[in-house]
């Protein structure tokens, strides 16, 4: 784009051609107020806050919907923009019911900082006291519509970067609400959960209901790290307060999910309600008992060695989870493959990615002209997937093929759909891109292809192999989907994805962390194993089996690195500090090895 040059306050500014003039003050660090202006989405200029003067032009005009041109002479300050952002404020405040003292955005509110910086300490507007809906019916964040001031940020957030299209609104004028589905309760309408609302609220009219009045943002703190909930690995931001993790945000600064999450990764990972193990625990007289961590580690160690003395290095497994740190994996490997030389050490969850493929991004699907989702519920498992795939056919055009399950939205904007089982996606892939086949011209057609794969690798390459004769530019690219944070780095580590206790087996040890899925897993073959040892941050009925018991700490608490399913490493900070008597995992076996 060719670059303008502006005079803003008297100060001349470049810009590029297509800028608003919001968009050219931001750049040149110019302060213009807004309540509904937030990146990513396109302006709809409703909050009037950010209104400027224009030489030449007949009135105010709002700079988040205005055109930069060339030679503009821009004042953002005058005593005319000044009384009618203060009158604006008024408006606001005296239309619904803004009392800072019992809101739970307080300290946080973007209008309430409106209202401090213009200096307004009265309103000189009656107050209408209107009887205000409060929507309490969803698990995870509630609506009050004393608080919304009808900037649209979650209506357009919702639509344009979720493509859910949940949220809107109804009735008219000063009746007009905030709604879902056109006034559904919120636990019975079309929302996925994803939070990104609350997130983008400037005021408490969305909020979230785990941390709500637990801390204004200069009493928490907040740690960048990553979550490991599947193997995205998405840039999150944990907030948190008197050592306990709050809530979790998406980082809006990563050019990745670019601040948003999916109900397992923001809501669901914090798994607050499970009781933790906190101390060891050792097997004494058929009861599990506290034991200090020598104790404990005495016992680990006696057991395993002695299943080996007995049946020799294949009696000894040890299996982890896919959401282990690459740290906890060579500790574990450290031990078992490399000092007790056991064949039987894997990790549930490691998953390969295909060779000779570029990986793709998330910005990659929503760059695509065209999408092959196979084999996934991208809805159900990896969501911002699916927001990213509905980006870019919703906004960008791009040609969507499923294969398999997903979403019923995604199948809605599919040009094809080939329905398939888990097992029959390799058969429906090769028959889609059989030589001569329109699916097949589609896909040599394409600039920028996306594989989005959800089936096992092993279903794929033939697939790939026919995209791959009309390649260009490092196009197609794949995204290998799977189901932990750590899936690829455990396959990079020469784990087994599939790993199990195998018959014949005399001494186990699962490292399962917080991986509450993996323990369920192991509950059949209790009885065939002689020693179980189980590393784990909750109770369960495994861990009552076991017969040493070492507590692990949760994802919050752990630093370490992962590998995502680009094949970037991504870091995991702790956010607070595990209990006392919690030690982490690559510790504990670095220690089991001397």
């Amino acid at each position: 784009m060719s670059e303008i040059s502006l005079t803003i306050n008297g100060k001349q500014v470049k810009g590029e051609r297509g800028d608003t003039i919001l968009k050219v003050c931001e750049r040149s660090d110019i302060y213009v107020p807004t309540l509904c202006h937030y990146g990513g989405v396109h302006e709809v200029g409703t909050c009037r806050m950010c209104v400027v003067e224009v030489q030449g032009g007949r009135a105010l005009t709002t700079a988040c919907t205005t055109p930069a041109e060339d030679g503009m002479i821009v004042k953002t300050e005058s005593d005319a923009i000044q009384s009618l952002r203060r009158a604006t404020l008024e408006l606001l405040f005296s239309e619904r019911n803004h009392y800072c003292m019992f809101c739970e955005a307080s300290g946080d509110c973007e209008l309430q900082a409106l209202a401090y910086r213009h200096g307004m300490d009265s309103v000189r507007y009656p107050n209408l006291y209107p009887k205000m809906e409060l929507d309490t019916s969803h698990p995870y964040l509630a609506l009050d519509q004393n608080r919304c001031v009808l900037c649209r940020r979650c209506v357009r957030v919702c639509a344009e970067l979720v493509g859910a299209h949940s949220l809107g609104m109804r009735e008219r004028g000063i009746e007009t609400l905030l709604a879902a589905d056109g006034g559904e309760p919120l636990s019975a309408s079309s929302c996925v959960s994803c939070g990104a609302c609350v997130q983008v609220c400037p005021t408490g009219a969305l909020f979230d209901r785990r941390s709500a009045y637990r801390g204004r943002e200069k009493d928490c703190t907040t740690v960048k790290s990553s979550c490991p909930e599947c193997a995205l690995g998405c840039a999150v931001e944990l907030v948190a307060r008197s050592g306990q993790v709050l809530r979790v945000e998406g980082d809006v600064e990563s050019p990745e999910n670019g601040g948003l999450l999916c109900r397992r990764g923001r809501y669901e990972s914090l798994n607050g309600h499970r009781e933790r193990v906190l101390q060891p625990l050792v097997r004494k007289g058929g009861e599990l008992a506290s034991a200090s961590w020598d104790e404990a580690l005495a016992a680990l160690r006696a057991g395993i060695e002695a299943a080996a003395a007995a049946g020799g290095a294949g009696a000894v497994a040890a299996v982890a989870s896919a959401r282990a740190s690459n740290e906890a994996l060579a500790a574990l490997r450290g031990y078992f493959q490399q000092k007790l030389d056991s064949p039987n050490v894997g990790a549930i969850g490691a998953a390969a990615s295909p060779d000779g493929y570029p990986a793709a991004t998330l910005q990659d699907i929503r760059q695509a002209d065209l999408i092959i989702l196979a084999g996934e519920d991208a809805g159900a498992n990896h969501q911002v997937v699916e927001f990213a795939v509905s980006q870019a056919v919703e906004q960008h055009g791009a040609a969507l093929i499923v294969v398999g399950s997903a979403a019923r939205r995604l199948q809605k904007q599919a040009c094809v759909v080939v329905p398939a089982g888990s097992d029959e996606v390799a058969r429906a892939l090769a028959t889609l891109t059989a030589a001569g086949s329109e699916s097949l011209k589609r896909i040599a057609c394409a600039e920028r292809a996306v594989f989005v794969v959800g089936a096992p690798v092993t279903a794929v390459p033939q697939a790939l192999a026919a995209a791959a004769q009309s390649a260009r530019d490092g196009w197609p690219r794949v995204l290998a989907l799977a189901p932990k944070g750590n899936s690829r780095g455990a396959a990079q580590a020469g784990l087994n994805g599939g790993a199990s206790v195998a018959k014949g087996v005399k001494a186990a040890f699962i490292m399962a962390g917080d991986d509450t899925e993996m323990l369920d897993r192991f509950l059949p073959q209790r009885d065939e194993i002689g020693f179980l040892a189980v590393q784990a941050s909750y109770r369960s009925p495994l861990v009552e089996m076991a017969d040493v018991v070492l507590p692990a700490p949760v994802w919050t608490e752990k630093a370490g690195t992962m590998v995502n399913a680009q094949g970037r490493e991504v870091s995991l900070r702790p956010a607070v500090a595990p209990p006392a008597g919690v030690r982490d995992e690559a510790d504990v076996l670095a220690a089991l090895s001397q």
